[in-house]
């Protein structure tokens, strides 16, 4: 979500998490922030909620150490009207919801809704 249009949305799965039992951790996080910042090339303005894992004292430090590149802005505790992962996934509800995905191509990974 940006200002006019001049940015992207950008979110992370992982799939080979270093973490124990596959849980979201602060190392996870602030790996994610790593490849964030080195890819976008410009300073990374992230939104999240206040999850503990965004709070914890090892993301703190990371953003600190790398204020330059990530900064971090955190919603309030409940504001769904706020957190664009929210309208995100509202918007998705709202215009996936009953369609039919569709494999786009043979071996492709991408799909048409």
């Amino acid at each position: 979500m940006t200002l006019r249009g001049l940015g992207s949305l950008r979110l992370c799965v992982e799939t080979d998490d270093p973490s124990p039992l596959g849980k979201f951790t602060s190392q996870v996080f602030c790996a994610f922030l790593d490849r964030l910042a080195r890819r976008a090339g410009l300073k990374v303005h992230v939104i999240a909620d206040p999850y503990p894992v965004h709070r914890s004292p090892a993301v703190r430090a990371r953003l600190a150490a790398n204020a330059e590149r990530v900064e971090l802005h955190l919603t309030p505790g409940y504001s769904p009207e706020l957190n664009p992962g929210e309208l995100l996934n509202a918007d998705l509800k709202h215009h996936v919801h009953g369609a039919r995905a569709t494999l786009c191509g043979t071996g492709s990974r991408s799909w048409r809704l």
